[in-house]
């Protein structure tokens, strides 16, 4: 008999907080544990999860028994739903051929087994499982840390196969978060596994692209658009005249798009331009043959957002009406001549910026008010519902240095110490209310944390999906409980 009780939410390796927040999404309550061996992970996770538990540890630290036994060791609730998000950079094509890949970080998804191997009555009810599509091809490598094509697939198999002897149903999909209404085409591999009899449900897309039959038809919505997502108020900057000259290949991408996106298609205009401006998006890759256009319209979707760097620029031009009607050759300074309900208009003064982290962090779907750069006052907390509170960088040092001290004379119970980064009561004077109590994110980390997260709507259309009497938005002080690796 399982006990009684709303269950735990176990969400493993969620460095961006993606999955928790859509577990918040499709529940409307925060989870309650998160795990993360990354400091800054869980910095980040803190900030926009205040009643989350945090652990600071490898999830291979954790014992899966501690979060469902007292300190007597009796059974005291169970996990209802682990959500595990293993690092994908070994596994991922978009690492590079140079790369050698680790066992160990390919095997991350092992440690899913100890928590489907608790007793019945404690497992978890349903495991959910992201990843990279080449997930599907994980199996052993050579000596040289590459992957043995005759053997891919084999660890994958087993992992299933390991699942299924624990007395779980699997099955897995890849889905495309543009489907969904997220701003990416971010595609992805999900596993779901189910212990409880119930069946595994997969959610219906919602979304498809412009001018497709089913859009046209009024069946679907057309997928969010990458211009929805933009910050208009941030400016370009003109690609002329720069202290650091644009690199011949950008330049080039410029030229290329603006043909491809603004002479030769309808472009997309700049919201609140009266269309005298447009606008187009570059991405910062190898061009493989002659005059491709590394680029796409703002009337898509973004492509993948990597954790390895921004890879998109704004480009933003002027459309000046002129009365020239030759070739663009007898206007110097235009890149060419766009006819625009009859009148013709010179394409000038180009202009570019890379994409703020904020705005790749609106691509996943993210809500506008998500903390992305690790900085609060104790007036933003209090907007949270933390008043009071300060974070504790001391405590993160001290597990630190308990976790790599080699005196193992601690606990078991204190090596799983619970990491609790708020303290009350340090600042209550309200001259103080405008103190920063997190630590900066530089750009590289934010964008690192939004490359790999989840697409928070993906995890909410899969809760949604499966565990539908937890969605009503009712109860919001219930809490769940998640992790984060």
């Amino acid at each position: 008999m399982r006990i009684t009780g709303r269950g735990l939410f176990v969400d493993a390796f969620a460095g961006g907080g993606g999955a928790s927040q859509g577990i918040y999404e499709a529940t409307g309550h925060h989870v309650d544990v998160a795990i993360n061996h990354d400091e800054s992970a869980i910095v980040l996770h803190q900030a926009n999860h205040p009643k989350t538990h945090h652990y600071l540890q490898s999830v291979y630290d954790v014992n899966p028994l501690k979060l469902v036994t007292d300190e007597k060791g009796n059974f005291n609730n169970f996990i209802n739903v682990l959500w595990a998000s293993p690092d994908c950079r070994h596994h991922s094509n978009a690492s590079g051929k140079a790369i050698n890949r680790s066992e160990e970080i390919r095997g991350l998804a092992w440690s899913v087994i100890p928590y489907a191997a608790l007793p019945e009555v404690v497992r978890p009810r349903i495991i959910f499982l992201e990843n990279v599509v080449e997930f599907m091809s994980w199996g052993p490598l050579d000596e040289n840390g590459k992957p043995i094509k005759e053997k891919a697939g084999v660890n994958f198999h087993s992992f299933i196969k390991a699942l299924n002897s624990l007395g779980y149903k699997v099955e897995w999909k890849v889905l495309v978060a543009a489907d969904y209404g997220v701003a990416t085409t971010r595609e992805r591999f999900f596993l779901v596994a189910r212990c409880d009899g119930q069946p595994i449900c997969w959610p219906q897309k919602t979304h498809a692209p412009l001018g497709s039959i089913s859009v046209k038809n009024g069946l679907m919505k057309p997928y969010k658009a990458a211009g929805e997502i933009i910050d208009w108020k941030l400016a370009c900057t003109p690609i002329e005249g720069r202290k650091k000259p644009l690199a011949t290949n950008t330049l080039n991408r410029i030229a290329n798009g603006i043909k491809k996106f603004i002479i030769n298609d309808e472009p997309f205009y700049v919201p609140g331009s009266n269309r005298s401006q447009a606008a187009f998006i570059i991405t910062y890759y190898t061009e493989t043959r002659e005059n491709e256009v590394r680029g796409l319209h703002l009337n898509k979707p973004l492509a993948t957002i990597t954790a390895k760097g921004n890879r998109f620029g704004l480009v933003t031009v002027d459309l000046v009406e002129t009365n020239f009607k030759d070739t663009f050759s007898t206007l110097p300074d235009s890149y060419g001549l766009k006819e625009i309900d009859g009148k013709i208009y010179a394409v000038m003064n180009p202009k570019l910026r890379i994409l703020a982290p904020k705005e790749l962090f609106n691509a996943h779907g993210f809500p506008k008010d998500y903390v992305i750069n690790g900085n609060l006052t104790l007036k933003q907390l209090a907007s949270k519902g933390i008043d009071e509170h300060v974070f504790v960088k001391e405590k993160i040092e001290e597990i630190k240095a308990r976790r790599s001290s080699k005196n193992k004379s601690f606990s078991e119970h204190e090596n799983f110490m619970q990491l609790d980064l708020f303290s009350a009561g340090l600042f209550e004077s309200d001259e103080f209310s405008d103190i920063k109590v997190f630590h900066s994110y530089s750009k590289k980390e934010q964008i690192a944390r939004v490359g790999n997260s989840v697409p928070p709507k993906m995890a909410q259309v899969l809760v949604e999906a499966n565990l539908p009497e937890y969605c009503s938005k009712v109860e919001r002080e219930m809490s769940f409980l998640g992790g984060v690796m």
